[in-house]
């Protein structure tokens, strides 16, 4: 029984039951060649790649060679591509027990792997990959599981065109599962509706960063309802640090029910990519916990209407303590193509964005103001706004826009260097009151009105160029 080694060589597979003291092994197989039994035999393999197809070295030359370049040990690596379930379970069901990273591609007839894989569990297992399993619908099934069947030390887990998984668990997972999970990315698993239900959610204690991306039936992200967290009690999300929700176009909330329980004071990056049935971003509630923010990017998000909520709009008890400090640390800004944005800031939220240094408002065709007064505002109580550390301020493509607030108070840009408006036509002025940007040093006004009032206000305090 004969198979190509990487240099081109013949392998006789008999001759690996013989080899106790084999650490690593890639190997890869015409479909029509089967596998000898116990042929693998070594306690000691830590890596291990095998891929069976009609002409895999052709095909997966470029697979292999990737491989050969990657420092993967250091830990036990092992990726199966192009086979089916039985096999897997007949002649490597040892090596998976003991396994840290496992990748599993194009596997035929397994639907879980707690039926088809494992009966042991996979607690040694720290990153896993399942790509184009199509069969696959759970990740695990807990209502089968045995006690000792769960991922207590995965740290990373991607899951991607999976067309048939409809959750990542069936049933409620023990209190060790998914509880050391970092990073999760969910791709082109068509038939999910979520990805954290409320017994999965308090899971993911640990969870750093997710990323959801071409999931067309999925509904919302995490499910907070009937979680009830108790005083001195950790939040949960609160290690969450990046979060990037890409072309959901179902999806109509990410967190659903009651916030209260969410924190999210290590976030630092959201990126949002047409997301055309969101209409509400952050919560009041979850405002004021993003201490940490740094960057949020917004993209053909077509129904968005607010992204930082208002405070009236939820009659909660707000911890002022906390949300003086929220969005400090936000720098950046960039919001395009959301045609039904009404409001970017109100001013006591623009107040909040000390280090802001860019913002960039596009193709938001229903926004008319960048600053809009909250309801029952008083005016003559506030004086100024400052955005001590905007540079760069891009307004373009915005139809409705008259101003960048109507505002009585002083707006100041003590930092701004580059301001851009373009294509901004109904913008017959700037701001109602006095506007402050003593060093810009460009400021460029394209397809803007020329009537008496942006043009003249501009050029009072700056040279337009």
């Amino acid at each position: 029984m004969v198979a190509k080694s990487e240099s081109g060589s013949n392998v006789d597979l008999d001759e690996l039951a013989a080899l106790s003291q084999l650490t690593s092994l890639h190997i890869f197989v015409p479909n029509n060649l089967d596998l000898p039994p116990n042929f693998l035999s070594s306690q000691k393999l830590t890596n291990f790649i095998l891929i069976k197809d009609v002409n895999p070295f052709t095909q997966y030359k470029s697979s292999f060679e990737k491989y050969l370049s990657e420092e993967l040990y250091s830990s036990s690596n092992m990726e199966i591509s192009l086979t089916n379930i039985a096999m897997i379970y007949d002649k490597f069901r040892d090596l998976v027990k003991r396994i840290e990273r496992l990748t599993l591609k194009y596997i035929v007839d397994l639907e879980s792997i707690s039926q088809d894989l494992t009966e042991e569990g996979l607690n040694e297992l720290k990153y896993l990959n399942f790509k184009r399993c199509d069969e696959i619908s759970y990740l695990f099934n807990a209502r089968e599981l045995t006690r000792n069947s769960t991922f207590h030390n995965l740290e990373e887990l991607h899951l991607i065109e999976n067309y048939y998984l409809i959750a990542l668990c069936n049933g409620k997972p023990s209190a060790k599962s998914f509880c050391k999970l970092k990073a999760l990315e969910v791709k082109g698993c068509e038939r999910l509706l979520n990805i954290a239900p409320s017994h999965l959610l308090q899971r993911f204690r640990n969870l750093q960063t997710l990323r959801v991306e071409q999931c067309r039936s999925l509904v919302y992200i995490f499910d907070c309802e009937k979680i009830k967290i108790e005083k001195g009690e950790t939040k949960l999300l609160s290690s969450l640090e990046y979060l990037d929700l890409v072309y959901l176009k179902e999806m109509s909330h990410i967190w659903k029910g009651d916030h209260q329980s969410i924190s999210l004071h290590n976030l630092k990056r959201v990126y949002l990519e047409a997301c055309s049935k969101l209409i509400k971003l952050f919560s009041a509630t979850i405002l004021q916990s993003l201490i940490c923010l740094e960057e949020v990017r917004i993209r053909d998000c077509y129904n968005l209407k607010e992204i930082f909520e208002k405070k009236e709009a939820e009659d909660v008890e707000l911890d002022h303590t906390i949300t003086s400090l929220c969005l400090g640390n936000l720098t950046s800004l960039e919001v395009s193509f959301c045609y039904n944005l009404e409001i970017l800031f109100t001013p006591s939220i623009a107040k909040l964005l000390v280090e802001l240094r860019e913002l960039k408002v596009m193709y938001c065709h229903g926004i008319r103001e960048i600053i809009t007064n909250e309801k029952g505002e008083k005016e003559t109580s506030l004086e100024s706004i400052t955005f001590p550390s905007l540079e760069d301020l891009e307004l373009s493509d915005l139809n409705k826009l008259t101003c960048f607030s109507s505002g009585s108070y002083t707006i100041e840009f003590p930092k701004l260097k580059f301001l851009n408006i373009s294509r901004c036509g109904n913008m017959k002025t700037f701001c109602s009151g006095k506007l402050v940007i003593p060093k810009v040093k460009k400021v460029c006004l394209e397809g803007t009105t020329q009537e008496m009032g942006l043009q003249e206000k501009l050029c009072q305090v700056v040279k337009v160029v």
